[in-house]
């Protein structure tokens, strides 16, 4: 029964944010790179992590998932993207004595170098442009239920210098059917707006409900269902990851998968990748088409410890 009434609260956040948004008028929001999703692992499964991530990339996935695994995990993602820009993510998570966990991540990315001009038209040098946030979370999990909050600080630079503090949550469910189930769910991005001079614009605020099924030990499959709050708009994301096992502490895992999200034209939408762990270290490749503005490679790096 519990389970029950827990799949149901996830089902009926999602319908009141899904009816919230269709009293709003459709727009776009600002400042994507809140969206642009960590740990190559994930990244390469098509970006269907709300459900299962197993490092300290649930900062940004699920923050009730930092308090799910038994490790203490640090990651490092660096992504080479379109023309000159890059993005970068780093996160870390400890667990507590007892169910808890905390969590912490930076979020960077950098639009290269760009020149400048003043109103006349004229070239004035360049300038180095970037966007970057800072996240802290807390989660607890009590018998599988996971609860997670995190509170993160964004820094604006393109021309001016804008902050603004935005609210990420998340749940989890105990995993069901012979422990092979994953559901979770989880809110980011929750803010009133960043304001440029007198014009007010809205965050990417995005609701997400995951589910994750281990079909075998060495074979799991993944699925998101994702509503972006201002543009009104819903994707789908799906992902398979099997594991070959190498070596008692050497293992290679390959992934695929596939998200609605892009509409760039071209093979964007496919991602695939691979992963190799020794012992507690693991590399992680994702391989990401961006359509015609070409393709783009992101490698993640993640060590567990306990």
């Amino acid at each position: 029964m519990k389970k029950v009434l827990g799949i149901l609260s996830l089902v009926a956040v999602l319908l009141f944010v899904s009816a919230a948004a269709s009293s709003a008028s459709k727009g776009t929001a600002i400042l994507p790179f809140l969206q642009m999703p960590a740990g190559a692992r994930y990244i390469a499964m098509g970006g269907a992590g709300t459900a299962f991530v197993e490092d300290s990339t649930s900062m940004y996935w699920n923050p009730a998932l930092i308090a799910r695994s038994g490790a203490n995990t640090v990651d490092f993602m660096h992504s080479s993207y379109v023309e000159d820009s890059s993005y970068d993510y780093a996160s870390f998570e400890y667990k507590l004595k007892g169910i808890s966990a905390v969590g912490f991540a930076i979020q960077y990315f950098s639009y290269g170098k760009v020149d400048s001009y003043d109103n006349f038209g004229n070239a004035t040098g360049s300038m180095n442009p970037y966007n970057m946030a800072i996240s802290a979370g807390y989660a607890i999990n009590i018998k599988g239920f996971g609860v997670g909050v995190s509170g993160k600080m964004i820094r604006s630079e393109i021309v001016d210098e804008v902050y603004v503090p935005a609210l990420d949550f998340g749940l989890s469910l105990p995993a069901m059917i012979k422990n092979k189930f994953l559901l979770g769910l989880a809110v980011t991005n929750i803010s009133e707006g960043i304001k440029y001079g007198q014009e007010t614009e809205q965050l990417p605020m995005t609701a997400r409900l995951g589910a994750a099924y281990c079909v075998k030990d060495n074979l799991i499959t993944a699925a998101d269902i994702g509503f972006s709050y201002y543009e009104e708009e819903i994707y789908a994301a799906l992902g398979a990851e099997y594991e070959l096992k190498l070596l008692d502490a050497i293992s290679m895992s390959f992934r695929a998968g596939y998200n609605t999200m892009s509409d760039i034209g071209g093979v964007a939408g496919l991602t695939a990748g691979f992963g190799i762990r020794v012992k507690s270290l693991m590399i992680d490749y994702a391989f990401v088409p961006m359509g015609d503005f070409g393709d783009t490679h992101r490698v993640s790096l993640s060590y567990f410890w306990f």
